[in-house]
């Protein structure tokens, strides 16, 4: 009996189909999302938009104790809605890819602010590791003010909608013209 029929291994031929099979499903999918570009920004801007998401609803179901924090830092408390809310709208305009570049730039700036306020102690090594997070998630949100939503965005569906409404001439019915002329 020979070898690759008792450990059922596949022969090089129907490993070459299967390599075949999986490149064209590959292709199909990534021609459906418009390329691998598109399907990159799609996914990127869903996982940043969820972090944001997350954790401004962490902030607000731990509020009290981030206050706590905020303040043993010298940053006032007051502050806490309004970084709640700049994180959970920024976070689902960048989910949806709503007036993306704008949510980019100012979770970009929030970002690198909270980064030097929360996280310059550099003697402390999670401390550094935080705020090289910070730095690389305010790079991560510059990529997007650069190349905007992609193609799957409410921002990307506005332009094609601004462009069929300045696309239609503007013609008058009939019906409009003749109630127009009797006055």
């Amino acid at each position: 009996m020979a070898l690759n029929k008792l450990f059922l291994v596949p022969s090089l031929q129907q490993t070459s189909k299967w390599l075949v099979l999986s490149n064209h499903l590959l292709t199909r999918m990534l021609d459906k999302v418009g390329g691998a570009e598109q399907l990159c920004i799609l996914t990127a801007r869903g996982l940043m938009g969820l972090f944001f998401i997350y954790f401004a609803l962490d902030k607000f179901i731990a509020y009290s104790d981030t206050t706590v924090y905020m303040s043993s830092l010298g940053v006032s408390g007051l502050l806490l809605p309004f970084i709640i809310l700049l994180e959970l709208v920024g976070g689902i305009a960048l989910l949806v890819g709503w007036q993306t570049r704008k949510a980019a730039v100012s979770l970009a700036a929030f970002t690198v602010l909270a980064a030097l306020v929360f996280h310059s102690d550099f003697a402390e090594p999670v401390q550094s590791i935080l705020f090289m997070k910070n730095m690389a998630i305010a790079g991560g949100l510059l990529l997007f003010v650069a190349v905007g939503a992609g193609q799957h965005s409410l921002d990307a569906h506005s332009i094609v909608l601004l462009k069929k409404a300045k696309a239609k001439p503007k013609t008058r019915t009939k019906a409009r013209a003749k109630s127009s002329n009797k006055t």
